[in-house]
């Protein structure tokens, strides 16, 4: 047998293998499938319940506020990079 062909024999007998695997795992997935699984078939619906939700509410959370003010000695209270105010640039 020539190596071409060798080649050819061994690309074969891959790709049949390969064909058989793919096939066996679809065979798996069907006979393990549920027909009323929700998964991958969700729809966009909401759900109402006759029976009244009850939450908890989120426990108290200490907060710490602390304000820094810094100033330097040409601050004339208008916004930073406005300039000086004048009109004639």
């Amino acid at each position: 047998m020539r190596s071409w062909q060798r080649f050819l024999v061994g690309g074969l007998a891959l790709a049949a293998v390969a064909v058989a695997g793919i096939a066996l795992n679809f065979t798996l997935l069907g006979l393990t499938r549920d027909d009323n699984e929700p998964v991958g078939r969700l729809s966009p619906r909401a759900v109402f319940t006759d029976r009244p939700v009850t939450t908890t509410p989120p426990s108290p959370v200490a907060t710490t506020t602390t304000t820094t003010t810094t100033t330097t000695g040409d601050d004339d209270g208008s916004a930073p990079g406005s300039g000086d105010g004048d009109s004639d640039d």
